[in-house]
């Protein structure tokens, strides 16, 4: 059982209030996944399909905070579903998609914990995540892995990433995210938060180095494959 007060919802509940994570365009390591995997954009309005699925694939956006890359997929012509544990950030996804003309029910944009997600089993074609699971505890994002191939079909791909480094779970405490965590991985850590749930099927380790400074950001970028049941 995940300990509610380790979720850190108030602090992100805080965090979006703050806009910290107002972010708009989506990422493109997300584009590069749907077009792909799933619908690649051939013209102005115009998409196509790479998936081989005889109906229209469901796709789930794992902490969507604000909704930028629903926007995104809802245009593709998926059927998209969104979860995030901040009411703030859903009741902008809702306000922002309202505005796009998109309208979505409950059922597929919810607020709540990636740990206990609502769907039933073997939902899900394909999921995605930007910036999430290693914004949480190790324990934490595990719980959500084992949650996320819970409702994803057999075979179904999910794309993530994850910041690179040594250091396990620590506690934000500069103004921007205050108060929430961040989670380092290494490519062993990698191995055992997805162990016995999804297979490891692109692996690409990603830096940008700032030239005029000492920093370096350095992530993950994962294509996986749900195991077979």
């Amino acid at each position: 059982m995940v300990d509610a007060k380790n979720l850190k919802t108030n602090e992100w509940d805080e965090s979006y209030r703050n806009r910290d994570n107002f972010v708009f365009y989506p990422h493109e390591e997300i584009i590069r996944f749907f077009a792909r995997y799933i619908s690649k954009r051939v013209g102005i309005h115009d998409y196509q399909p790479r998936h081989q699925l005889a109906e229209t694939p469901k796709v789930l956006d794992v902490g969507c905070g604000i909704g930028r890359h629903l926007v995104f997929a809802v245009k593709t012509g998926v059927d998209v579903y969104g979860i995030d544990l901040s009411a703030q950030a859903i009741d902008t996804a809702k306000a922002w998609l309202a505005q796009e003309g998109w309208t979505l029910s409950e059922a597929r944009l919810q607020q709540g914990s990636i740990t206990t997600m609502p769907w039933q089993d073997a939902c899900f074609d394909f999921a995605f995540s930007h910036g999430v699971l290693d914004s949480m505890y190790f324990d934490i994002a595990r719980a959500g892995i084992v949650e996320l191939a819970r409702v994803m079909k057999p075979r179904g791909l999910f794309y993530c990433d994850l910041i690179f480094g040594d250091a396990a779970d620590v506690l934000i405490e500069t103004q921007h995210e205050y108060g929430t965590v961040q989670s380092y991985y290494t490519r062993a850590r990698i191995d055992q938060l997805m162990a016995g749930c999804f297979l490891l099927k692109e692996v690409v380790l990603i830096q940008r180095e700032n030239q005029t400074s000492t920093h370096t950001d350095k992530r993950w970028h994962l294509v996986l494959e749900r195991l077979s049941v």
